[in-house]
């Protein structure tokens, strides 16, 4: 599932059960399971620290991402930045936190091809990854709601309610979606983001993509799925 479509199915699905073909996917399955759960278990953790700040808290705590670049990227390809939005019902939920480099976008980097990034640009791109926690500035997101750990905080956690239920109650039902500081060539013409998005307990994924700019416009040249659940 490519995060175009995980955008689709998240404002146009009704969930459907899953078959279970063989017992390599049931274990898959499992798996894939066992690897959300304990991110969300570790996020949790972090979110609890900071639960009792404002946005404005975090912004003295945490470096805010300040680049035009990363703003105009992030507003005209992926938040629809072209109709504003009134209803914040309808907004793409954002992480207010971006996600870590990984390893797996460096191992991307190296693999794209030399006729699309020279050896120097990717040493460039290369040397912009970092294990840094980053905040996304609100006031210069087009169209998205950046949820905050005093947000996800409102969400009851208990035996009798579900937390996907909760969440689209509290925050309208298309899921929510994280992403890395995107990393540009030295040209700002090429770019890579890794995101992660998740709408129910079943229905989520994680790719990293690669985009050109080609005449003004970002074009999505290559994704690379991570997990899938």
């Amino acid at each position: 599932m490519t995060w175009i479509t995980l955008k689709r199915k998240l404002r146009n699905s009704k969930y459907r059960q899953l078959g279970i073909p063989s017992l390599f996917i049931v274990g898959g399955g499992f798996a894939i399971l066992f690897l959300i759960g304990l991110f969300v278990l570790n996020y949790n953790n972090y979110r609890e620290t900071n639960a009792g700040y404002s946005y404005s808290d975090l912004k003295d705590r945490y470096p805010v991402i300040e680049d035009i670049e990363t703003y105009d990227f992030m507003n005209h390809t992926l938040f629809d930045g072209d109709s504003i939005l009134t209803d914040s019902m309808e907004f793409m939920k954002l992480n207010c936190f971006s996600l870590k480099h990984s390893s797996d976008l460096k191992s991307f980097i190296n693999s794209i091809s030399d006729s699309l990034l020279s050896s120097s640009d990717k040493k460039f791109m290369r040397n912009q990854l970092t294990d840094e926690v980053y905040l996304w500035d609100n006031e210069r997101l087009i169209n998205a709601w950046c949820l905050i750990p005093s947000d996800f905080a409102k969400i009851n956690r208990s035996d009798t309610t579900d937390y996907w239920e909760e969440f689209r109650a509290n925050f309208g039902k298309y899921g929510h979606h994280h992403y890395s500081r995107p990393i540009f060539n030295q040209d700002k013409n090429i770019c890579v983001i890794e995101h992660s998005g998740q709408g129910d307990w079943l229905m989520g994924s994680g790719d990293i993509l690669l985009f050109k700019k080609v005449n003004g416009n970002w074009r999505l040249l290559k994704e690379e799925n991570l997990w899938i659940s």
